[in-house]
């Protein structure tokens, strides 16, 4: 019964630096999170397709998100899932250029 209650009033859990939102989707939404979902709770942005990552960025992105109202509300929020937006993986920083080390160690 539970699979029936996420498709009828599930929301996605968005976990970010700041603290947690929600999105409210249509249902043709929830049942394309149901799919993304089907096998995690919790998936980093990382680990997302890059048609995932813009359907999270066009759910986040339109006025449906909130905050929960206590964390006692939190538990009863029946979560299709949670996007992890904090970013665990340290950023890549760009190769210096073979130039650009020369310079350095000339001067």
């Amino acid at each position: 019964m539970w699979i029936i209650e996420k498709i009828r009033r599930g929301v996605l859990k968005i976990s970010t630096e700041t603290g947690l939102l929600y999105v409210e989707p249509s249902l043709g939404e929830r049942l394309k999170l149901l799919w993304t979902f089907r096998n995690f709770r919790l998936l980093p942005e990382q680990v997302l397709t890059n048609s995932e990552r813009r359907f999270i960025g066009e759910l986040c992105s339109e006025q449906r998100l909130r905050k929960p109202l206590t964390e006692e509300a939190d538990e009863l929020t029946c979560v299709i899932g949670t996007v992890d937006m904090a970013s665990p993986f340290p950023k890549k920083r760009p190769k210096s250029s073979p130039r650009s080390m020369q310079s350095v160690s000339s001067a």
